[in-house]
């Protein structure tokens, strides 16, 4: 079978069918390690109310009672048990008006989304799979549990993490649950955006992302409010949000409510896009499309036109790292596709290409206090960028001084 759990979960399953319950591990930890995956965290659902759940261990906690969610506190950690349960009306397309409670665990698996998802075990009773998630799991399918309409009218972000799944889990959807998502996708708007944004992000960091948002652009368009073009390649590159984000020429990430940092990184690696476009020869239209930069002219074919003996691409690279950083530098050669080796060099090399790496600090330059210090080393930095001085104290020193004699 293959799903080992966790002694302290096990423990909670063994005092509950000691009190005459029944208890199995459900869900995601089921699908997960069914696909050999390490499941990250265990939920338990039972036959026992909340109140029967809180009189058989000592320590609990009420973290979703409305709902028949009881935390069990098993060595300082908590263990989700939740009763068995038919879910009400979703007047707001997201979560249940009302819950009623029940002693039935395929009525309980009858209200899951996906039939991968509506597995539950113990050791006891082996694996239980009324909806046909085991025969969807080998088959690579997202399958909707009952009437597709059914499910994602409940809850609109269902329609999100069917294509999510199909993208981390390299499946595809079921006809008839593909059909609900065309028809549904507008209400998916209905959804708190930092939902959306949670589900997004983890849908373009799987290992079929471009087909994915190749495929389902409309639907995606019209759920997240993005424009997205078709992708190609967006697999190759690294798992991070703001890379891929960035990859995909349309998608503005304030529309999803991405944090500051991750805002700030997608514009600045963007920013790095275009500059190499146009330093590699490009027209810097399509620097950001679709990883569409990864088909443009190399980085390193441009000519030397800075100092004698300096390569120019160092030379651009080494500005691109003072003015975006180097987060930003990496992301773009990433989407580029012209690889990091010469960024790796300069980063073990110790070039400078910041006034905190520079040989001289404003307090060497034996000017007044004031804007002319800044400006000052500033000019310096630029010198040594260039390549037209070393970053050596001494001779920036002596640099500085021919400039002050010059007035």
């Amino acid at each position: 079978m293959g799903i080992q759990v966790p002694e302290k979960v096990n423990y909670v399953l063994r005092t509950l069918h000691e009190h005459g319950h029944e208890a199995f591990v459900v869900g995601g930890c089921v699908r997960d390690s069914l696909l050999n995956k390490t499941p990250a965290d265990w939920d338990v659902t039972t036959s026992a109310m909340p109140s029967e759940v809180k009189e058989c261990f000592a320590h609990t906690a009420d973290t979703g009672i409305q709902h028949g969610t009881v935390s069990v506190i098993v060595e300082h950690e908590p263990v989700e048990v939740t009763t068995y349960r038919v879910d009400g009306t979703y007047s707001d397309g997201r979560h249940p008006d009302t819950v009623r409670f029940t002693r039935s665990l395929e009525e309980d698996l009858a209200r899951r989304d996906f039939t991968i998802n509506a597995m539950a075990y113990n050791e006891e009773t082996g694996l239980q799979d009324p909806c046909g998630g085991r025969t969807d799991l080998r088959n690579g399918v997202i399958r909707c549990v009952g009437a597709p309409e059914q499910r994602f009218s409940e809850d609109a972000l269902r329609i999100l993490r069917a294509l999510r799944f199909t993208s981390v889990l390299g499946f595809s959807v079921e006809q008839n649950t593909e059909s609900a998502i065309y028809d549904l996708a507008d209400r998916v708007r209905m959804v708190a955006v930092e939902r959306i944004n949670a589900e997004f992000s983890r849908l373009i960091l799987g290992q079929r992302a471009d087909l994915v948002l190749t495929r389902y652009r409309g639907v995606l368009s019209r759920a997240t409010g993005l424009r997205i073009p078709a992708v190609n390649d967006l697999d190759r590159l690294p798992a991070s949000v703001p890379v891929r984000l960035a990859s995909i020429a349309d998608a503005d990430p304030k529309l999803l409510k991405y944090d500051n940092r991750t805002v700030r990184l997608v514009r600045d690696i963007r920013g790095v896009l275009l500059a190499l476009e146009e330093f590699s020869g490009g027209s810097g239209e399509n620097s950001a499309g679709a990883c569409g930069a990864g088909r443009a002219m190399p980085l390193y074919k441009k000519e030397n036109r800075s100092g004698e003996g300096t390569e120019p691409a160092r030379v651009q690279l080494r500005r691109l790292l003072r003015m975006f950083g180097e987060d930003a530098v990496r992301g773009a050669l990433e989407i580029r596709g012209d690889g990091t080796a010469l960024l790796e060099r300069i980063l073990t090399d110790g070039d400078c290409f910041s006034l905190r790496q520079l040989a001289v600090t404003g307090c060497d330059l034996g000017l007044p206090p004031g804007p002319e210090v800044g400006k000052r080393l500033n000019r310096l930095l630029d010198a040594v960028i260039e390549g037209e001085l070393p970053n050596e104290r001494e001779l920036l020193l002596r640099r500085n001084a021919a400039w002050t004699n010059e007035g």
